[in-house]
């Protein structure tokens, strides 16, 4: 994705990379590998996480300068599509965004980012949406954060929290320990199971050095993090996607009923090819929005476009799906099952579609 047109074939590292990314979740998430997770209550993944570290795919977004791959949100994107396909449970959209956060603003005085690259710190990103926000009050030796996040995603796999808080004049940016005093933390399983928490903030103290942004002179912390969180979900959603169309693809070949496949029904072909074009709307806005970002644009809108494609065109998309796998479909233990629920699921806690769909119609009716 080179040049200054919008060209979606990947160059020759993020080829390495998409390569890299495939084989390293077929390996080590796999079908088998997902179920005997769930059915142990593990929420984390820390194999896999090991392994992402090992080959350098959790520093991919991360500049070149220091040590990172340097492939921006466009290389990201490209190894969520990968988490999504295989179901894995690592908090890795998260994670990588703040970190990609903390390299470029590069003024907390908290060292977090080694402890991210080394896989003993991961980090969940709270945002404000339509049922929680958190306050955050200027003090003469810091700040105190107050509020509720009811919905934080990957939080219960996390050691540290990325807060978006409002404040009189704009959203500020802080990097917390989960540990830290004020902090009510609970806990829940989601559907994916996956563990997510509700948070609630009272009258937490922050220092200034835990402030992202404080001594920069340009950017937008809080903008810059949610538009390629926002991207990032996407991208995740493409995999869950892809993924779930190919196994229907593949199911409705092969079954058969009244003595030929299911796909020989022009009905099923239809809803397939629906599906489809729903997940190709989704890669594309989704890349469309990332090659922005790596372009140094302002991509607001086009993140808010690619999300709203992922989390409406998602849910009918894995409906679809569900739904052309018959009774096989709705049993918990069938692989196509648990793509449903991660779908469904991030239409919850990561924003709604109408929600977003609200959200983009102000930002494009601001002008007129």
């Amino acid at each position: 994705m080179t040049g200054r047109s919008m060209d979606f074939s990947f160059d020759e590292q993020q080829q390495i990379v998409h390569e890299l990314a495939v084989s390293v979740f077929a390996k080590h998430s796999t079908d088998k590998r997902v179920a005997e997770l769930e059915r142990a209550g593990q929420a984390f993944d820390s194999e896999l996480w090991t392994r992402l570290i090992d080959t350098g795919l959790l520093d991919v977004a991360l500049p070149a300068e220091i040590g990172g791959g340097g492939l921006g949100t466009v290389g990201l994107a490209i190894v969520l599509e990968q988490q999504g396909r295989h179901l894995s449970r690592v908090p890795l959209v998260s994670t990588s965004t703040a970190a990609s956060a903390l390299a470029e603003f590069g003024d907390v005085d908290v060292p977090v980012l080694p402890s991210i690259r080394d896989g003993s710190a991961r980090i969940a990103v709270a945002l404000s949406d339509p049922w929680g926000s958190v306050r955050a009050e200027r003090h003469d030796d810091g700040w105190v954060l107050n509020g509720s996040l009811p919905q934080v995603y990957m939080a219960g796999s996390c050691t540290h929290v990325l807060v978006l808080a409002d404040d009189s004049q704009c959203t500020r940016t802080f990097l917390l320990s989960l540990e830290c005093d004020g902090l009510e933390i609970d806990r829940f399983e989601g559907m994916s199971r996956n563990i997510h928490a509700s948070i609630d903030f009272n009258s937490v103290h922050v220092e200034d050095r835990n402030l992202v942004g404080r001594r920069s002179h340009s950017g937008d912390p809080a903008r810059w993090i949610r538009t390629r969180l926002l991207t990032g979900i996407a991208a995740l959603q493409l995999g869950l996607c892809e993924e779930a169309v190919k196994r229907t693809a593949e199911y409705t070949s092969t079954r058969e009923q009244f003595g030929r496949p299911l796909s020989t029904n022009q009905g099923v072909a239809m809803r397939v090819a629906d599906a489809y074009i729903d997940t190709e709307a989704i890669r594309l806005t989704m890349l469309d929005a990332a090659w922005q970002l790596d372009q140094g644009e302002d991509a607001a809108t086009a993140a808010l476009v690619a999300a709203w494609w992922a989390r409406e065109g998602g849910v009918r998309v894995v409906h679809a799906t569900q739904h052309l796998h018959g009774g096989m479909g709705a049993d918990v233990d069938n692989h196509i099952h648990r793509f449903f629920l991660w779908v469904r699921e991030l239409d919850i806690v990561a924003g709604p579609a109408p929600a977003l769909l609200d959200e983009l119609s102000a930002v494009l009716t601001a002008g007129i």
